[in-house]
């Protein structure tokens, strides 16, 4: 597996979140999914600590956890993966004014990860 630090500006879909940019690692994983034939599955996955800005304001800050996943029935046989989930006793969250403030649905659906990009190699 490899590791990466990233940067990436989310859409603006998070209502009055215009100019979101998150910044921290991510990690890269391999799985075999059996299907009909046997395909590697790269994806990506967060780890470790993440912070979200919103026009260089600091918005969110907490730490991913990563679990495994087991998938058992889909493909003809069981393979398992890493997947970034997300304690909300492990995060802080402010408005744009600097205060600390107790998240809405608006602020999880922000911090959950949205990393996980399958490709199939051949």
């Amino acid at each position: 597996m490899s590791c990466q630090k990233r940067e990436k500006k989310i859409p603006s879909d998070f209502g009055d979140y215009f100019n979101i940019k998150a910044k921290g690692t991510v990690k890269k994983g391999i799985y075999v999914f059996c299907g009909v034939v046997a395909k590697e599955i790269e994806y990506e996955y967060r780890v470790g600590k993440w912070i979200f800005e919103d026009n260089n304001v600091k918005i969110a800050e907490g730490e991913y956890e990563v679990v495994i996943n087991k998938e058992e029935n889909l493909g003809g046989c069981e393979y398992s993966y890493y997947l970034s989930t997300i304690n909300l006793d492990k995060w802080k969250f402010w408005n744009k004014r600097g205060e600390l403030i107790e998240p809405t649905e608006k602020h999880i659906d922000l911090i959950k990860s949205k990393e996980l990009k399958h490709r199939v190699n051949f």
